[in-house]
């Protein structure tokens, strides 16, 4: 049975040229089905009447509602937050995601923003600025990651291929996830949210990968960091959301840096403190991003198609219920 597959992903020419790139990695299968990459809204709100599959950024309720024979929906980013609604809660419709994409990315983020304030880089970063000399400033400020504590919340694929390759680096991890009956991998402890405020105390850096639900909104705020260690590390590439920010500006202080992938406002209001924050690093919220993205979702798509054709579920699959 040939397929008709609606991508509706890509800005311009050179977005759909990547695009293109990727779905041609699996030649057979772009010969065996239909593909139909749109350039507008108006020709995907033709094209997407009859597609039995769509692959791209978000399909809105309306657009959902015109697909008569939608049976598998593809989502280009990890998370799904920004584009579940009551029609793709059908049972019938399969919604997938790239997750399965960014672990490599987003790890090397993480180890990277780590190691910025582990190696003292801020601290040389900013007398570079003030065109000053102070070799002492800067061997103050350094620390080896060797031995760390660090605390994960998200043990997904991201969060658990991070740990692996903080655990190879020495740093003893453990991390937060809520299916906690599976046996702890590799050296990881694995906790429930419960567990949250017995650990945070004692860690010298939590990472922020949770997915994006009503329960995690808002969850890290006053209290969450007062509780810090003073001296630790905070790195958020999850949610901006998940983050009370005013209360963070308020309450981490006490903090040595705080890496912020994902912000509540994007982009940061000129008006925001957090450009004028000594302890923070602003990233734009690029972890899981590269200049190669489009192509690379595009043959993360083509392979599971053979999976999806070939009957198989797949990793990238999303839990409806729970929301990623």
């Amino acid at each position: 049975m040939a397929y008709k597959i609606v991508v509706g992903l890509g800005r311009n020419e050179s977005d759909r040229d990547l695009i293109r790139e990727g779905l041609a990695t699996a030649p057979r299968l772009l010969e065996a089905h239909r593909f139909v990459i749109t350039e507008n809204k108006s020709q995907l709100e033709t094209e997407i009447v009859d597609a039995d599959i769509f692959f791209g950024y978000k399909l809105g309720y309306d657009l959902c509602r015109k697909a008569k024979k939608l049976k598998w929906v593809h989502i280009s980013l990890a998370g799904v937050n920004h584009t579940m609604h009551e029609c793709l809660m059908d049972p019938s419709i399969l919604v997938t995601s790239s997750k399965g994409l960014h672990p490599p990315y987003i790890s090397e983020h993480i180890i990277a923003g780590l190691l910025y304030f582990c190696s003292g880089f801020d601290k040389a970063v900013k007398l570079q600025h003030e065109k000053k000399w102070d070799k002492d400033a800067v061997l103050g400020g350094q620390c080896l990651l060797s031995g760390k504590k660090i605390l994960i919340l998200g043990l997904g694929h991201i969060g658990m291929y991070t740990a692996l390759k903080l655990n190879a680096l020495g740093a003893d991890v453990s991390g937060i996830r809520r299916n906690v009956a599976e046996p702890e991998t590799e050296g990881v402890h694995v906790y429930a949210m419960s567990s949250l405020y017995e650990l945070i105390g004692d860690m010298d850096a939590v990472v922020d990968i949770l997915p994006l639900t009503p329960e995690t909104t808002g969850i890290l705020g006053k209290k969450f960091f007062s509780s810090m260690k003073k001296g630790s590390i905070f790195i958020n590439v999850g949610r901006g959301q998940h983050v009370a920010e005013d209360e963070m500006i308020a309450n981490c202080s006490h903090l040595r840096g705080l890496l912020l992938d994902a912000t509540a406002e994007e982009p940061v209001p000129p008006s925001s403190p957090l450009w004028d924050m000594d302890n923070v690093l602003l990233t734009q919220h690029t972890s899981g991003d590269s200049p190669e993205y489009l192509r690379l979702t595009a043959e993360f798509f083509m392979k599971n198609l053979a999976l999806y054709l070939q009957g198989k579920e797949t990793d990238a699959k999303v839990d409806k219920t729970a929301g990623y």
